[in-house]
């Protein structure tokens, strides 16, 4: 669910390139492939060497390793130089999946091209506002916060009894026609 409304909100289309910070099991990675093939480029970042290795494995093994470069490289910059290695303005899209995300937004910005759009994938409020306030800082526009959820509905077969066919009688409250016909006896008529 997540990889899909990634995709679909940062508007991935065939011979896009986009850069992934967080590569991990390569679950999302394979989805943008999908998307920006057959001439795309995707860039997948990985902090963790061993993750990054098993990613290129798995790549290959899978018939996509033309569609992605796999890159060990921490790109907030905590150890090491960080960033994304492309050249400025030459990205369509950024994709996010790290713990500090406002950290490589200032590195996101100067890959992505004018009007391109970045996904930060994070499971806390307060890293979806720090994020916010540096993509603020960085020039981002149109921001926007979105909470995806997998909900299942469950559906019973009931059948209901189907409404009367025939007119109902009319009923005819005796109290209302003694009322309107005039009956004086009640005490509500005129008399001498």
């Amino acid at each position: 669910l997540d990889a899909s409304m990634i995709v679909f909100y940062l508007n991935m289309r065939p011979n896009m390139v986009v850069c992934e910070s967080g590569t991990g099991s390569g679950a999302l990675s394979h989805c943008i492939m999908r998307t920006i093939a057959p001439k795309g480029m995707l860039h997948t970042y990985e902090f963790n060497e061993q993750r990054a290795e098993t990613a290129k494995v798995e790549f290959a093994k899978n018939g996509v390793s033309h569609l992605v470069t796999v890159h060990h490289k921490d790109v907030c910059g905590k150890h090491g130089q960080g960033g994304f290695d492309q050249p400025q303005a030459s990205v369509d899209a950024v994709v996010l999946d790290l713990p500090e995300p406002w950290v490589a937004v200032p590195y996101a910005a100067y890959c992505l091209k004018r009007n391109a759009c970045i996904a930060s994938y994070s499971p806390c409020v307060e890293q979806s506002q720090r994020t916010i306030v540096a993509l603020k800082k960085c020039g981002f526009h149109s921001i926007k916060t979105m909470e995806f959820r997998l909900k299942e509905f469950y559906v019973d077969e009931t059948e209901y009894e189907l409404p009367p066919k025939d007119k109902r009688p009319r009923v005819i409250d005796s109290r209302k026609s003694q009322l309107i016909g005039g009956d004086t006896s009640a005490g509500g008529g005129t008399g001498a």
